[in-house]
């Protein structure tokens, strides 16, 4: 789902992003090993993150590692089994990210959309080592989860 133009000028945007079962499962794993570690935080924040801090280098290569698997696998194929759908407000910087991206993947005749390349990220997680740094990196960065529309109003 595209933002509305009027969302996007503050300079973040509401995004919707389908997930398969698969796919929430890698995340409810993720978080499960955070909260372990005590690092507090939901999907949201955990999706705000992983696009935030992945370059977009990283997100190219993380959907075409998903293309080429995609393609390698028999069977029918998961985009009949979408489990759920979240809309997030993202940073523009980082939604403008992902939108090169797919242009990028469009020029190598990959057909991928936002929701694409971030379930290719989930798919490539790196060991809750390397994820809770990360993940409490980008928190002490950003602490308020809620949109900076949402904090300007208490401020």
């Amino acid at each position: 789902m595209k933002s509305s133009p009027a969302r996007r000028s503050q300079g973040e945007s509401r995004t919707s992003f389908s997930f398969y079962p698969a796919d929430l499962k890698v995340m409810n794993d993720a978080l499960a090993l955070l909260e372990q570690r005590k690092v507090q935080s939901d999907r949201t924040k955990l999706v705000r993150c992983l696009l935030h801090v992945s370059s977009e280098l990283d997100l190219f290569a993380f959907a075409v590692v998903q293309h080429r698997d995609d393609s390698l696998k028999a069977g029918p194929r998961e985009n009949d089994y979408i489990a759920e759908r979240v809309t997030i407000v993202i940073p523009e910087a980082d939604l403008t990210k992902l939108d090169r991206v797919v242009a990028q993947l469009a020029t190598k005749g990959i057909r991928a959309n936002e929701s694409y390349i971030l379930r290719a990220v989930l798919r490539r997680l790196p060991p809750i080592e390397a994820l809770a740094p990360l993940v409490e990196s980008y928190l002490e960065e950003f602490p308020d989860g809620r949109s900076k529309a949402g904090r300007a109003k208490i401020r």
